[in-house]
């Protein structure tokens, strides 16, 4: 049963670049079990000097570290399919080697998100991305809930994300500073 929903524009720069869409549903049987679903559904507004629209390589979500997840999406009139996912909270180009690393507080889910590509291969919105997890206390809009990122540039100094209020399981710890590192 469906326990939560909003929409909420995404903001940077004080340009608002698309809009996050949020469900929440509870499995009536088993209460602690939720499914979390997001979708972004982006503008073709310039957002930066570029003259560029938004680009969302990788969307995160918050999660319980010791919770198992099963990680699922829709396509719901997306043009793209998920890339990818995994527990990390490292995204495209943000990370060397061959697998990012590992972090249990956090779902990524790689996506290739964007209304104005240049290359006119992207889609505006993304399939609806749904993480399946247990919720012993319940569900929060945490603040910091969910990341969204923008790394698939040619220099990854140039990458941009930006943290927007999210649903998540009850007692989530915060996000790190990696700053002080």
């Amino acid at each position: 049963m469906l326990v939560a929903a909003r929409s909420a524009p995404l903001i940077y720069n004080d340009v608002t670049i698309g809009t996050l869409y949020e469900k929440v549903w509870r499995n009536a049987s088993r209460p602690r079990l939720y499914i979390f679903g997001m979708r972004v559904v982006m503008n073709d507004k310039q957002w930066d000097s570029s003259g560029a629209a938004f680009n969302v390589n990788d969307v995160f979500r918050q999660t319980l570290p010791n919770r198992r997840v099963s990680i699922a999406y829709y396509q719901d009139g997306a043009t793209k399919a998920l890339r990818s996912s995994g527990r990390t909270v490292q995204g495209l180009n943000e990370f060397e080697g061959d697998e990012p690393e590992r972090d249990n507080t956090w779902v990524d889910f790689r996506v290739d998100v964007n209304a104005a590509d240049p290359d006119g291969v992207s889609s505006a919105q993304s399939p609806w991305l749904l993480t399946k997890t247990r919720a012993p206390s319940g569900i929060v809009l945490n603040a910091l809930g969910v990341r969204v990122l923008n790394s698939d540039v040619v220099d990854v100094f140039d990458s941009v994300d930006f943290f927007t209020a999210g649903y998540q399981p009850d007692g989530v710890p915060p996000p790190e500073d990696d700053d002080d590192e």
